[in-house]
C-alpha cells in the first residue's frame, strides 16, 4: 500500500469530552469578566433621607388588612388571628422521607375573614385561637375564590403578643367570586 497517505488530525486524538474546549465561543456565550466588590468606604451612600442612611436597622413593614387583599397580589405583611383550622392532606414519608402536611386555615382581624393554606410547618402554628403574623403573604386564586399563602420566600411565625382584636366573621374574603374578564377593543 504504497500509494495512500493517511493523514490524522489533532482533533481525532483529543477525546470527544475536551474537544468543546477548543471550539471557538459564540459572542453570547463568552464569559463576563468578573465583578469588582469595592470595600465599604469606597460604595456609594444612601440618599440623606432614606431611612437606612443613618443607621444600619431595617425600615418597619406595613402591615395590610383583609379587606384590603385583591387577587393577584403578593408582598402583603399582616397580624391576624386562627379562627379555624382543617387539616386537608397528611402523608408519611415516602422513599425520601418527605412528609407532606396542608391545612387550611380560617384567619382574620378586625376587617373581615381569608382562607388560609399552611403547609407543613406552617401546619404547628395555625391552632386555632393564636395570633400569627405573616410576611411576604400572597393571594392564590384557587376555583374564583382568593386564598391566603405564604411560600419559601415568606415567614409565618407566632405573634409576638396576642392580638388585641375581634375577628370580623361576617366578610369572609374567600367567599367573594372573581372572574377574569378580557376586554377587547
Amino acid at each position: 500500500m504504497k500509494g495512500f497517505v493517511f493523514s490524522v488530525s489533532v482533533e481525532d486524538k483529543i477525546p470527544f469530552a475536551l474537544r468543546f474546549l477548543l471550539r471557538p465561543q459564540s459572542p453570547s456565550r463568552r464569559r463576563r469578566p468578573p465583578r469588582l466588590l469595592l470595600p465599604a468606604s469606597a460604595r456609594p451612600s444612601l440618599h440623606p433621607g432614606s431611612p437606612m442612611a443613618d443607621s444600619g436597622a431595617r425600615r418597619q413593614p406595613s402591615f395590610t388588612k383583609v379587606d384590603q387583599l385583591r387577587p393577584g397580589t403578593h408582598g402583603h405583611n399582616l397580624l391576624l388571628k386562627v379562627v379555624d383550622s382543617k387539616m386537608v392532606l397528611q402523608r408519611g414519608g415516602g422513599p425520601q422521607g418527605r412528609h407532606m402536611r396542608i391545612a387550611e386555615c380560617l384567619v382574620g382581624d378586625e376587617t373581615g375573614i381569608i382562607v388560609f393554606t399552611a403547609r407543613n410547618d406552617q401546619v404547628d402554628v395555625m391552632k386555632p385561637g393564636a395570633s400569627v403574623d405573616l410576611r411576604n403573604a400572597k393571594i392564590d386564586m384557587f376555583k374564583g375564590s382568593m386564598r391566603l399563602a405564604v411560600d419559601k420566600w415568606g415567614i409565618v411565625k407566632a405573634a409576638e403578643s396576642p392580638a388585641d382584636f375581634t375577628v370580623k366573621e361576617d366578610n369572609n374574603m374567600s367567599l367573594i367570586e372573581f372572574e377574569l374578564v378580557t376586554v377587547v377593543e
